[in-house]
């Protein structure tokens, strides 16, 4: 009897994570490659402090899920002078300054999307990202 029940546990498992994944792929099929782009497009609107070079960026797609953009850059701007500069100019673009739930940064929302920016050692890392799972 206890068998059985965890076959039925087992099963139910497995149909919902199936259900799961078409309704996923129903609503969210092609939503990546719309995504991407308003991600592309949001990196090459933001802001960036003078003295300050990119180092290397990072995109990631969980197709279905979630996009993001990870953007290094270098600086010898102080962690106050670059949290200064994105406070006064993000908002002048729409973003409203929310908790960074990642550290110590600062972290910026608009329309679904998400900005964070986090300073180390002469440079600084900016992620955008938007998750679009249920």
């Amino acid at each position: 009897m206890l068998k059985k029940f965890l076959q039925c546990i087992v099963i139910m498992g497995i149909l919902l994570s199936l259900y799961d994944i078409t309704i996923g792929y129903i609503f969210h099929s092609d939503s990546y490659e719309i995504y991407t782009k308003e991600m592309y497009t949001i990196y090459e609107e933001l802001p960036i402090p003078e003295k300050t070079n990119e180092l290397m960026k990072k995109e990631t797609v969980r197709k279905r899920h979630f996009v993001s953009l990870d953007v290094d850059y270098c600086t010898y701007l102080s962690d106050t002078q670059i949290r200064d500069f994105y406070i006064e100019r993000l908002p002048l673009n729409g973003w409203h300054q929310i908790e960074d739930l990642g550290g110590d940064g600062i972290a910026f929302t608009r329309s679904g999307w998400k900005v964070s920016i986090h300073n180390e050692n002469e440079k600084y890392n900016l992620y955008i990202c938007k998750s679009y799972a249920k």
